[in-house]
């Protein structure tokens, strides 16, 4: 398995996708590993990416019962 090592900071949809296709083929990766390292890297990058466009505010779970 090729590792990408040039990730950075996703800035759009277009890097997300790249990201969520390589997350794919790591999925599977044996923990330890370097594919496991860059998977990790990569759900670090894609969540932030996510946070970023979907920022919710916090609800405290009973109010919003």
């Amino acid at each position: 398995m090729e590792i990408n090592k040039s990730w950075y900071l996703l800035e759009n949809d277009a890097d997300f996708e790249l990201a969520r296709e390589r997350y794919e083929a790591l999925k599977n990766s044996v923990k330890g590993s370097k594919e496991h390292k860059e998977k990790m890297l990569l759900v670090h990058l894609m969540s932030e990416y996510e946070n970023k466009l979907w920022d919710l505010p916090e609800v405290d779970p009973i109010e919003l019962i």
